[in-house]
């Protein structure tokens, strides 16, 4: 799951809430070794207010931006990640939940010297338009490459009157479509304890088709076993 660190406890606090207007001034937010921040503008499509990113990841202020920095996201974990932030989207845009949107997201980053690490991002809302039509937000990356954590993309999403259930809808309905209809039969009698043989059984297939199977949904998902595996069904498809 989502590791809990001490900027869990700073994101309300470090993170301007719903600031409305253009013109607002760019949040000037401290950050420790091991962070970095930025905002993202979606309307002008640009990155701004960089802190701490040379330091980080190595990349200039030139280099780390708007349309490169999803380059940057493992190519393993990027499809997992985009399809997190569909969801979100159509969640937000349905619910006008956008004032106090907190989403807290793992994944692995590449630095400029070619190696990955695992980063911690959390996100919310710089400012938005009277319509509530988000603008930008911020964003705090925070290296937790020395926990012992999983190279799955995992998330945490927190806002006002937030619907648990309802965003679970968005979610699962994003989610699936990385699964192919076999791969969703045999992941919901994995988790109902059928082993590869059990499967193969029921489902007259081979076992060694059974275990292709399953190698196919752990590279899809970067999980590295079936209790990974499981943990992702549970939380993103479910």
């Amino acid at each position: 799951m989502i590791p809990t660190l001490n900027t869990d406890l700073n994101v309300s606090r470090l993170m301007l809430i719903n600031k409305q207007g253009a013109n607002a001034p760019e949040p000037v937010m401290p950050y420790a070794n091991g962070q970095c921040a930025y905002t993202l503008n979606f309307r002008d499509q640009k990155i701004s207010g960089l802190h701490g990113v040379k330091e980080l990841l190595g990349y200039s202020d030139e280099e780390f931006s708007f349309n490169a920095i999803t380059d940057f996201i493992h190519p393993v974990d990027i499809t997992n990640f985009n399809r997190l932030m569909y969801a979100i989207v159509d969640y937000t845009t349905q619910t006008f939940i956008l004032p106090e949107l907190v989403l807290n997201v793992t994944f692995r980053i590449r630095k400029k010297d070619g190696d990955y690490i695992k980063v911690l991002r959390q996100t919310s809302i710089y400012y938005n338009d009277a319509d509530s039509q988000m603008i930008s937000h911020y964003n705090i990356l925070t290296d937790i490459s020395f926990m012992q954590c999983s190279n799955r993309v995992e998330w945490k999403f927190d806002a006002p009157h937030f619907d648990q259930h309802k965003f679970k809808m968005y979610v699962n309905q994003s989610y699936q479509k990385i699964f192919s209809m076999r791969e969703l039969e045999i992941l919901s009698l994995i988790n109902k304890g059928f082993t590869s043989h059990a499967i193969a059984a029921k489902l007259f297939l081979s076992k060694h088709t059974i275990d292709t199977h399953r190698r196919k949904m752990l590279q899809k998902t970067g999980c590295v076993n079936a209790i990974e595996l499981l943990e992702f069904y549970r939380l993103n498809v479910l």
